[in-house]
């Protein structure tokens, strides 16, 4: 297919403090063997080179826009790439990440001969010099939103990052990334995979996901008690219409839960956060066995460490408490 008879394809791409990077992350979005290609590259005020970074792409290359705009996070500075696309295709790329050079022949590929709207592509996770496919065999399905919202909560398969897929344009025509929120590209993925009637996953490793183990670490600290029940509300939101999905769905934010009652163990305000604590295990408690019957092992496997450690909280909190610490402190040594 001719450049000119490809409909346009935006690819966002938000920028903060990631001069080390940004330029893998450019070069290897301009070296896309899908051609018809319109890369906005979003300067949320990097205090870096990142700003002079993009100019220079930008003199270099007229596919390539930039936006100079205050800091604002990451939803911001996708909401205004969104604001400023001319694509009829959407896709996203994070500034420290890199794409394989067909990825987005691929993904049109696959969404044509769908008639999707949602494709999604295969992830390499990178840390260091390691790169590790995150499904070994090739998978392909094409599905309905029902099986989207499954496919999504099983991390080896699409994920729930905006980032490994192409959208069509009119499912963001009333969706925007929600600003002051932790994971907020998975609350724009679990939107638009509701509003699609068809999505496209193929397996072929295409996006370099690179894993900072800095962010991982800082991450890790912060006790967002308003994430996990902001999922929680979705999930009973789809339950009636989606009963095959829901569950699924529960148990990757039961995964949000535990890790924010674990950082609520290390805060020094501890104690302030003992009522979420208690609410977390009334939650668990209450369905818990809805997961266990409704989760496919061949879909999503969950380790015996992960029931064991669900079960040990909801009912046994202060030994879960006595382990966990024990845990710290091993790991610490």
């Amino acid at each position: 297919m001719s450049m000119s008879n490809q409909p346009l394809i935006s690819v966002i791409v938000p920028i903060y403090k990631a001069e080390k990077y940004l330029s893998v992350c450019v070069e290897s979005i301009l070296k896309q063997t899908y051609r018809n290609l319109e890369i906005i590259l979003v300067d949320d005020a990097s205090p870096d080179m990142c700003p002079q970074i993009c100019d220079e792409y930008a003199a270099n290359d007229d596919r390539i826009i930039v936006i100079h705009k205050d800091n604002g996070g990451v939803a911001e500075a996708r909401n205004a790439g969104l604001k400023a696309a001319r694509g009829e295709l959407i896709g996203f790329v994070d500034a420290d990440d890199w794409l394989a050079p067909e990825m987005y022949a691929i993904l049109y590929d696959n969404m044509l001969k769908e008639d999707a709207d949602i494709s999604a592509g295969g992830i390499i996770d990178c840390t260091g010099n390691q790169r590790i496919a995150r499904l070994k065999d090739h998978f392909y399905l094409a599905g309905n939103t029902e099986e989207g919202l499954i496919y999504i909560n099983a991390i080896k398969y699409m994920g729930r990052s905006v980032w490994d897929k192409l959208y069509r344009r009119e499912l963001f025509d009333d969706v925007s990334f929600p600003p002051n929120f932790y994971v907020e590209d998975m609350a724009v993925t679990y939107a638009v995979f509701v509003k699609s009637k068809k999505f496209v996953f193929d397996s072929t490793p295409c996006y370099y996901y690179r894993h900072l183990e800095g962010s991982r670490s800082k991450n890790s600290e912060i006790v967002d008690v308003e994430t996990p029940k902001y999922f929680y509300n979705k999930y009973y939101g789809v339950r009636a219409q989606y009963p095959k999905a829901a569950p699924y769905m529960l148990f990757v934010n039961f995964l949000s839960y535990m890790r924010v009652y674990e950082a609520s163990l290390r805060s020094q305000d501890s104690e302030k956060y003992k009522n979420y604590r208690k609410s977390t295990r009334e939650i668990i408690r209450n369905n818990w066995k809805y997961i266990v019957d409704g989760v496919s092992d061949q879909i999503l496997k969950i380790s015996f460490s992960q029931k064991l450690q669900f079960i040990l909280l909801a009912y046994f909190p202060l030994l879960f408490h006595a382990v966990y610490r024990l845990y710290r402190f091993t790991k610490a040594r």
